[in-house]
């Protein structure tokens, strides 16, 4: 997981969509800005996020999910905003973040969620599992039931 998170730490990369010289004139505001910033906000949660899930602190699940969330939905937001404004036309230089990055950021929080998924399974399982142990009746079944 704190691999992931390095990974997405360097999120600051969508801010070459506001600088000149990395994209054409003409890049569409309504995409360069969101874009940008949303980058910022992600690498900000998984840089903060870090600390917390190899200090193994309290709360460490509750950033990586705040953080997941957020990044998924800045990369959509992106995605979608970027095909209304007709931004790749401007893209320049900043091409490969959209050819390489996204994708494989996109996968980096779908591997996220599938771990921070698993775990929750596991936590409930063992919760059940505890609470059925520390009963001392029988279980009878119910009256009708198979």
């Amino acid at each position: 997981m704190p691999s992931n998170l390095i990974l997405h730490s360097l999120r600051h990369l969508g801010l070459m969509f506001l600088a000149k010289g990395a994209t054409y004139p003409g890049m569409p505001p309504q995409f360069a800005y969101p874009a940008a910033i949303g980058d910022l906000v992600a690498a900000v949660l998984a840089f903060v996020a870090i600390f917390a899930v190899a200090e193994n602190r309290e709360g460490s699940r509750f950033l990586v999910w705040l953080f997941n969330i957020a990044g998924s939905a800045d990369l959509l937001l992106a995605i979608t905003l970027a095909t209304i404004y007709g931004a790749p036309a401007f893209m320049g230089a900043a091409y490969w973040i959209p050819a390489f990055w996204v994708p494989a950021l996109l996968v980096s929080h779908y591997v996220v969620f599938v771990v921070m998924l698993a775990g929750r399974r596991a936590q409930i399982h063992e919760a059940f599992t505890r609470r059925i142990d520390a009963s001392d009746s029988p279980r009878v079944p119910r009256a009708g039931a198979a």
